[in-house]
């Protein structure tokens, strides 16, 4: 069992190192490729009397909320 154990985490972990490669020459070449796309977007803070309220992300089409306070 703890064999079965130990050989899940690894393969587990083995998952996580190819997603740091992959992230890891992104940032190297600055170059969206088959793996990334690059998106504007704008970031806007909203704020009643000098407390914020909202941050909103507006890319093409669509308005996310990410955090209201």
């Amino acid at each position: 069992m703890k064999k079965c154990i130990l050989i899940f985490f690894s393969l587990y972990s083995l998952s996580f190192a190819n997603i740091y490669e992959k992230l890891n020459d992104f940032a190297y070449e600055k170059k969206p490729n088959k793996d990334f796309k690059i998106q504007e977007v704008k970031l806007v803070q909203f704020s009643q009397e000098n407390k914020d309220c909202l941050e909103l992300l507006i890319e093409a089409g669509q308005v996310r909320i990410l955090n209201s306070y």
